[in-house]
């Protein structure tokens, strides 16, 4: 992503609410075994699951923008991973399909479990459907997101 140097505030507030791209600041202070539970996903928020890299600083609040986010949207994430963002669309009143093969992915996924999903689902109170397969094997519908 190529984009200005500094930060838009409106970005910078983005992502301090919601902890993105790398976690809330104390998600160090909670043992990774814990993250995943309810107390300890509410404390590291939807973006403390997997390493993410500087650029999402931009790309988060910019995606998040750039959809005109409202409630009944109904949004599908490709390779969303754990990464967050399906979380947030989510909170937000959107109906969030996440299709990922996880780990199946030729070695260069992340361990997406249904059972992490589930938990995270619980802790943020979201209902984020993971489709744990490739995109052609999902079984969507045509013209059934927006």
């Amino acid at each position: 992503m190529i984009a200005r140097k500094p930060l838009p505030a409106q970005y910078e507030a983005w992502n301090r609410r919601w902890g993105a791209p790398f976690g809330r600041p104390w998600k160090r202070l909670v043992p990774r075994s814990l993250r995943t539970s309810p107390m300890g996903a509410r404390l590291c928020g939807p973006f403390a699951f997997q390493p993410n890299n500087d650029i999402r600083r931009w790309e988060y609040p910019w995606a998040f923008e750039a959809l005109d986010v409202r409630p009944s949207l109904r949004v599908l994430d490709i390779g969303g991973s754990l990464a967050g963002l399906q979380f947030v669309l989510d909170r937000e009143g959107c109906e969030v399909v996440n299709v990922d093969p996880g780990e199946d992915s030729r070695g260069r996924g992340w361990p997406v479990r249904p059972e992490t999903f589930e938990r995270l689902n619980r802790a943020f109170g979201t209902q984020v459907t993971l489709r744990n397969c490739f995109v052609e094997q999902a079984k969507l519908e045509d013209a059934s997101f927006d």
